[in-house]
């Protein structure tokens, strides 16, 4: 092991390979088989590098419900240029057939 800090995931693969027993590692750390099972699978996968073995994010990579990037310009152009807040912003956009609610428009101008 060069320089791998031994983390519990690696500690059940190098215990399951030196025991020969998933059965017996799943009850030394008391995991399910199918927990061992996966990070075993991810861990094989990428070479037995234990870098794969630490949490993954769960935020989603896309997010089709977002408000597209042209809407939010016009919104801060409209503001930019009235300063209007989130109730006359929604007219003027619905003026323009856009239709966002309140809180949205909140949102997005929060985040800015």
């Amino acid at each position: 092991m060069d320089n791998e800090l031994l983390t519990p995931r690696l500690a059940w693969m190098l215990h399951a390979k030196e025991s020969g027993s998933i059965s017996r590692t799943c009850e030394t750390f008391s995991i399910s088989r199918k927990t061992f099972y996966k990070w075993r699978r991810r861990y094989q996968e990428a070479n037995n590098d234990s870098r794969v073995l630490v949490d993954r994010s769960r935020k989603p990579h896309t997010f089709p419900r977002a408000t597209p990037q042209a809407i939010k310009d016009r919104l801060f152009q409209l503001k930019d240029e009235t300063g209007f807040g989130q109730r006359l912003l929604k007219r003027r956009l619905a003026e323009e057939n856009i239709s966002l609610s309140e809180r949205t428009i909140w949102k997005i101008l929060k985040a800015r």
